[in-house]
Protein backbone atom coordinates (compact mmCIF):
# COMPACT_ATOMS: atom_id res chain seq x y z
CA UNK A 1 0.00 0.00 0.00
CA UNK A 2 2.76 2.56 0.84
CA UNK A 3 4.48 1.65 -2.40
CA UNK A 4 1.31 2.24 -4.39
CA UNK A 5 0.73 5.58 -2.60
CA UNK A 6 4.27 6.71 -3.34
CA UNK A 7 3.93 5.71 -6.93
CA UNK A 8 0.62 7.56 -7.19
CA UNK A 9 2.13 10.71 -5.71
CA UNK A 10 5.06 10.55 -8.11
CA UNK A 11 2.70 10.19 -11.04
CA UNK A 12 0.64 13.15 -9.82
CA UNK A 13 3.76 15.30 -9.39
CA UNK A 14 5.00 14.37 -12.84
CA UNK A 15 1.66 15.39 -14.36
CA UNK A 16 1.69 18.72 -12.49
CA UNK A 17 5.23 19.50 -13.61
CA UNK A 18 4.32 18.72 -17.19
CA UNK A 19 1.54 21.32 -17.02
CA UNK A 20 3.48 24.00 -15.12
CA UNK A 21 6.78 23.82 -17.04
CA UNK A 22 5.50 25.14 -20.42
CA UNK A 23 3.67 27.98 -18.65
CA UNK A 24 6.82 28.97 -16.78
CA UNK A 25 8.87 28.87 -19.96
CA UNK A 26 6.31 31.01 -21.74
CA UNK A 27 6.34 33.60 -18.96
CA UNK A 28 10.11 33.68 -18.85
CA UNK A 29 10.31 33.93 -22.61
CA UNK A 30 7.79 36.77 -22.56
CA UNK A 31 9.93 38.67 -20.08
CA UNK A 32 13.04 38.24 -22.16
CA UNK A 33 11.26 39.35 -25.32
CA UNK A 34 10.11 42.56 -23.67
CA UNK A 35 13.62 43.57 -22.61
CA UNK A 36 15.03 46.31 -24.86
CA UNK A 37 18.05 45.54 -26.96
CA UNK A 38 17.44 41.79 -27.04
CA UNK A 39 14.61 40.35 -29.09
CA UNK A 40 12.49 43.40 -29.91
CA UNK A 41 13.91 46.45 -31.69
CA UNK A 42 12.51 49.82 -30.61
CA UNK A 43 10.51 51.44 -33.42
CA UNK A 44 11.57 54.78 -34.91
CA UNK A 45 10.03 57.99 -33.66
CA UNK A 46 8.74 58.43 -30.14
CA UNK A 47 8.03 54.77 -29.37
CA UNK A 48 10.27 52.40 -27.51
CA UNK A 49 13.10 53.03 -25.09
CA UNK A 50 14.16 56.38 -26.64
CA UNK A 51 10.93 58.06 -25.55
CA UNK A 52 12.32 58.12 -22.02
CA UNK A 53 15.15 60.35 -23.28
CA UNK A 54 13.86 62.38 -26.23
CA UNK A 55 10.46 62.99 -27.86
CA UNK A 56 9.87 64.68 -31.21
CA UNK A 57 6.66 66.61 -31.92
CA UNK A 58 7.51 67.62 -35.50
CA UNK A 59 8.16 66.18 -37.98
CA UNK A 60 6.48 62.81 -37.58
CA UNK A 61 8.02 59.68 -39.14
CA UNK A 62 7.47 59.23 -42.88
CA UNK A 63 5.94 62.69 -43.35
CA UNK A 64 6.99 64.90 -46.29
CA UNK A 65 9.49 67.60 -45.30
CA UNK A 66 10.54 70.76 -47.11
CA UNK A 67 12.96 73.60 -46.48
CA UNK A 68 12.93 75.26 -44.02
CA UNK A 69 12.31 72.25 -41.79
CA UNK A 70 11.26 73.07 -38.22
CA UNK A 71 12.10 70.39 -35.67
CA UNK A 72 10.47 70.60 -32.24
CA UNK A 73 10.14 68.37 -29.22
CA UNK A 74 11.60 67.81 -25.78
CA UNK A 75 14.64 65.96 -24.45
CA UNK A 76 16.22 65.24 -21.12
CA UNK A 77 18.73 67.83 -19.97
CA UNK A 78 21.40 65.12 -20.21
CA UNK A 79 20.84 65.03 -24.00
CA UNK A 80 22.17 68.61 -24.27
CA UNK A 81 25.58 70.17 -23.78
CA UNK A 82 25.77 73.94 -23.35
CA UNK A 83 22.04 74.09 -24.16
CA UNK A 84 22.25 72.46 -27.61
CA UNK A 85 22.71 69.20 -29.52
CA UNK A 86 23.27 68.44 -33.24
CA UNK A 87 20.39 67.78 -35.63
CA UNK A 88 21.38 66.29 -39.00
CA UNK A 89 19.40 65.66 -42.16
CA UNK A 90 20.66 62.81 -44.33
CA UNK A 91 19.73 61.87 -47.87
CA UNK A 92 18.80 58.40 -49.09
CA UNK A 93 22.50 57.65 -49.64
CA UNK A 94 23.38 58.61 -46.09
CA UNK A 95 25.13 61.82 -47.05
CA UNK A 96 24.60 64.84 -44.85
CA UNK A 97 22.36 67.49 -46.39
CA UNK A 98 22.17 69.93 -43.48
CA UNK A 99 23.15 70.21 -39.83
CA UNK A 100 22.19 72.76 -37.18
CA UNK A 101 22.23 72.81 -33.39
CA UNK A 102 18.89 72.34 -31.69
CA UNK A 103 18.55 74.99 -29.02
CA UNK A 104 17.03 74.40 -25.59
CA UNK A 105 14.01 76.59 -24.96
CA UNK A 106 14.51 76.54 -21.20
CA UNK A 107 16.99 75.69 -18.47
CA UNK A 108 18.86 72.60 -19.66
CA UNK A 109 20.69 72.00 -16.35
CA UNK A 110 18.18 69.39 -15.26
CA UNK A 111 17.45 65.69 -15.64
CA UNK A 112 13.88 66.49 -16.65
CA UNK A 113 12.52 67.18 -20.12
CA UNK A 114 13.45 70.48 -21.79
CA UNK A 115 11.73 71.82 -24.96
CA UNK A 116 13.96 72.29 -28.01
CA UNK A 117 13.70 73.75 -31.49
CA UNK A 118 15.81 73.68 -34.64
CA UNK A 119 15.30 75.01 -38.17
CA UNK A 120 17.15 73.39 -41.08
CA UNK A 121 17.46 75.12 -44.44
CA UNK A 122 18.60 72.92 -47.32
CA UNK A 123 18.45 72.26 -51.03
CA UNK A 124 15.89 69.45 -51.26
CA UNK A 125 16.66 66.22 -53.13
CA UNK A 126 14.22 64.74 -55.63
CA UNK A 127 10.62 64.92 -54.36
CA UNK A 128 9.48 61.60 -52.95
CA UNK A 129 12.98 60.41 -52.12
CA UNK A 130 13.66 59.24 -48.61
CA UNK A 131 15.89 60.67 -45.95
CA UNK A 132 16.69 60.43 -42.26
CA UNK A 133 16.52 63.03 -39.54
CA UNK A 134 19.12 62.35 -36.85
CA UNK A 135 18.85 63.94 -33.41
CA UNK A 136 22.21 63.26 -31.86
CA UNK A 137 22.98 63.41 -28.15
CA UNK A 138 25.73 65.96 -27.63
CA UNK A 139 28.80 64.02 -26.57
CA UNK A 140 31.74 66.35 -25.84
CA UNK A 141 33.79 63.45 -24.46
CA UNK A 142 33.57 61.59 -27.81
CA UNK A 143 33.43 58.35 -25.83
CA UNK A 144 31.30 55.73 -27.60
CA UNK A 145 29.61 54.64 -24.37
CA UNK A 146 28.14 58.16 -24.05
CA UNK A 147 26.93 58.36 -27.66
CA UNK A 148 23.25 58.11 -28.51
CA UNK A 149 20.88 59.26 -31.23
CA UNK A 150 17.29 59.13 -32.42
CA UNK A 151 16.66 58.48 -36.13
CA UNK A 152 13.40 59.45 -37.82
CA UNK A 153 12.66 58.39 -41.43
CA UNK A 154 11.26 61.20 -43.60
CA UNK A 155 10.27 61.79 -47.21
CA UNK A 156 11.22 64.90 -49.14
CA UNK A 157 8.38 67.00 -50.46
CA UNK A 158 8.33 69.63 -53.18
CA UNK A 159 9.88 72.96 -52.23
CA UNK A 160 9.58 76.08 -54.32
CA UNK A 161 13.13 77.20 -55.05
CA UNK A 162 13.99 80.70 -53.94
CA UNK A 163 14.86 83.17 -56.66
CA UNK A 164 16.02 86.75 -56.74
CA UNK A 165 12.46 87.94 -57.19
CA UNK A 166 10.78 85.68 -54.63
CA UNK A 167 10.08 86.83 -51.10
CA UNK A 168 10.75 84.82 -47.94
CA UNK A 169 7.32 85.83 -46.62
CA UNK A 170 3.72 85.78 -47.79
CA UNK A 171 3.88 89.56 -48.08
CA UNK A 172 6.85 91.86 -47.58
CA UNK A 173 6.84 93.38 -44.08
CA UNK A 174 7.44 97.09 -43.61
CA UNK A 175 10.99 96.53 -42.30
CA UNK A 176 12.17 95.09 -45.63
CA UNK A 177 14.56 96.98 -47.96
CA UNK A 178 15.45 99.48 -45.25
CA UNK A 179 18.65 100.04 -43.27
CA UNK A 180 18.14 99.66 -39.53
CA UNK A 181 20.68 100.65 -36.86
CA UNK A 182 20.90 98.96 -33.46
CA UNK A 183 20.06 101.66 -30.93
CA UNK A 184 19.55 99.53 -27.81
CA UNK A 185 20.39 95.94 -26.89
CA UNK A 186 22.03 94.07 -24.03
CA UNK A 187 23.82 91.62 -26.31
CA UNK A 188 24.37 93.31 -29.69
CA UNK A 189 26.80 96.13 -30.38
CA UNK A 190 25.13 99.49 -30.80
CA UNK A 191 25.52 101.03 -34.23
CA UNK A 192 25.44 97.75 -36.16
CA UNK A 193 23.40 97.98 -39.35
CA UNK A 194 20.81 95.38 -40.32
CA UNK A 195 19.30 95.31 -43.81
CA UNK A 196 16.52 92.84 -44.66
CA UNK A 197 16.51 92.56 -48.46
CA UNK A 198 13.41 91.49 -50.35
CA UNK A 199 15.00 88.26 -51.61
CA UNK A 200 15.58 86.96 -48.08
CA UNK A 201 19.18 88.15 -47.73
CA UNK A 202 20.19 89.58 -44.36
CA UNK A 203 23.12 92.03 -44.41
CA UNK A 204 24.76 92.84 -41.08
CA UNK A 205 27.48 95.49 -41.03
CA UNK A 206 29.30 97.80 -38.65
CA UNK A 207 31.51 100.81 -39.25
CA UNK A 208 34.66 98.93 -38.23
CA UNK A 209 34.02 95.32 -39.29
CA UNK A 210 33.48 93.09 -42.30
CA UNK A 211 29.84 92.82 -43.43
CA UNK A 212 28.20 89.45 -42.85
CA UNK A 213 25.57 87.83 -45.03
CA UNK A 214 22.75 85.75 -43.62
CA UNK A 215 19.13 84.90 -44.38
CA UNK A 216 15.78 85.90 -42.96
CA UNK A 217 12.18 84.70 -43.20
CA UNK A 218 8.92 85.88 -41.72
CA UNK A 219 6.07 83.38 -41.52
CA UNK A 220 3.28 82.76 -39.04
CA UNK A 221 4.28 85.84 -37.05
CA UNK A 222 7.78 84.44 -36.49
CA UNK A 223 10.85 86.28 -37.78
CA UNK A 224 13.82 83.94 -38.23
CA UNK A 225 17.33 85.35 -38.59
CA UNK A 226 19.94 82.89 -39.88
CA UNK A 227 23.47 83.98 -39.01
CA UNK A 228 26.47 81.74 -39.81
CA UNK A 229 24.03 78.90 -40.51
CA UNK A 230 22.36 79.12 -37.09
CA UNK A 231 18.66 80.08 -37.03
CA UNK A 232 17.43 82.51 -34.40
CA UNK A 233 13.62 82.65 -34.07
CA UNK A 234 12.32 86.05 -33.00
CA UNK A 235 9.10 87.92 -32.33
CA UNK A 236 8.42 91.40 -33.69
CA UNK A 237 7.55 93.55 -30.68
CA UNK A 238 7.10 96.89 -32.42
CA UNK A 239 7.21 98.13 -35.99
CA UNK A 240 6.76 101.81 -36.76
CA UNK A 241 8.33 104.23 -39.19
CA UNK A 242 11.00 105.26 -36.67
CA UNK A 243 11.26 102.15 -34.44
CA UNK A 244 11.68 98.43 -35.06
CA UNK A 245 11.98 96.11 -32.03
CA UNK A 246 12.41 92.33 -31.95
CA UNK A 247 12.88 89.68 -29.27
CA UNK A 248 15.20 86.79 -30.13
CA UNK A 249 14.32 83.61 -28.24
CA UNK A 250 17.64 82.20 -27.06
CA UNK A 251 18.35 79.00 -25.11
CA UNK A 252 18.43 80.80 -21.75
CA UNK A 253 17.02 84.33 -21.74
CA UNK A 254 15.42 86.32 -24.58
CA UNK A 255 17.48 89.01 -26.30
CA UNK A 256 15.74 92.27 -27.18
CA UNK A 257 17.02 94.50 -29.99
CA UNK A 258 15.66 97.94 -30.81
CA UNK A 259 16.44 99.46 -34.21
CA UNK A 260 16.08 102.98 -35.53
CA UNK A 261 16.45 104.07 -39.16
CA UNK A 262 20.09 104.14 -40.17
CA UNK A 263 22.16 104.98 -43.21
CA UNK A 264 25.56 103.89 -44.40
CA UNK A 265 28.36 106.41 -44.54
Amino acid sequence: MPTQLTGGLLALLATALAVIAPSACTQDGGNRAAQPGRDVAAPAGNDGEKSRLIRVATPRPETPVTSPLRVTGEARGTWFFEASFPVRLLGADGRQIAVVPAQAQGDWMTEGFVPFEAVLEFSPPAPGSRGTLVLEKDNPSALPEHADELRIPVRFGTSRPASAGSAPADSLPAFVNRVWKVSRSAGVERGQLYTFLGDGTLLIASFHGTPMLGRWSYRRDTLTLVEEGIPHPATVLRLQADTFSIRIHGPKTPLDITFTPGATR
